[in-house]
């Protein structure tokens, strides 16, 4: 999985590639986000000479840095999975104006 340019371009040993997304309240009210995809051969020719460039990894810290999160990766031979954590934010006032009723 070392690379991955994500899990629609590498296919397990068996079965199709999957990708799993999970989002819950930790017991400290923290908010977290787990996304893991499948690991394996890459799909088509022009996928085994493609690295992935960083930017999803870079938007991501970004994001975290904002919100004062955390990020865990890990990796097996089956899977690739990255872990965030942040505290909710309240906002103050309407994100959006009421419809006109």
């Amino acid at each position: 999985c070392h690379g991955s340019t994500g899990p629609a371009s590498l296919r397990p040993e068996t079965g199709e590639p999957w990708i799993e997304v999970r989002l819950w309240t930790e017991d400290d009210g923290r908010v977290a986000l787990c996304v893991e995809n499948s690991c394996g051969e890459r799909v088509t020719e022009t996928d085994r000479d493609e690295q992935g460039s960083g930017l999803g990894r870079q938007l991501i810290q970004a994001f975290l840095t904002q919100l004062d999160g955390e990020m865990d990766t890990s990796e097996s031979e089956a899977s690739y999975r990255l872990e965030v954590r942040f505290e909710v934010a309240e906002f103050e006032g309407a994100a959006f104006p009421e419809a006109a009723q």
